[in-house]
């Protein structure tokens, strides 16, 4: 059996209201690996787009990540 695969996943995060030193944060932790290409909108807004390839883990990471932050800031 011969088997090819290609999976390319993309996250697009749009932050809102976000305090600049998480989104920092997530930023840092997507970009080691990743390609990461941030807009900086007005008022403290982020639009995130991180390339994960077909690492689908480390884009499950990135959105838990990014829901735990959104779910502290609420509180």
């Amino acid at each position: 059996m011969n088997l090819s695969k290609e999976i390319e996943c993309t996250v697009d995060l749009t932050i809102t209201d976000a305090v600049e030193s998480d989104v920092r944060d997530l930023i840092h932790s997507a970009a080691a690996e990743h390609q990461v290409d941030v807009k900086y909108l007005p008022i403290n807004n982020y639009r995130i787009t991180v390339t994960f390839g077909d690492d689908l883990g480390g884009a499950q990471a990135l959105v838990s990540r990014a829901d735990r932050l959104a779910d502290d800031d609420s509180d």
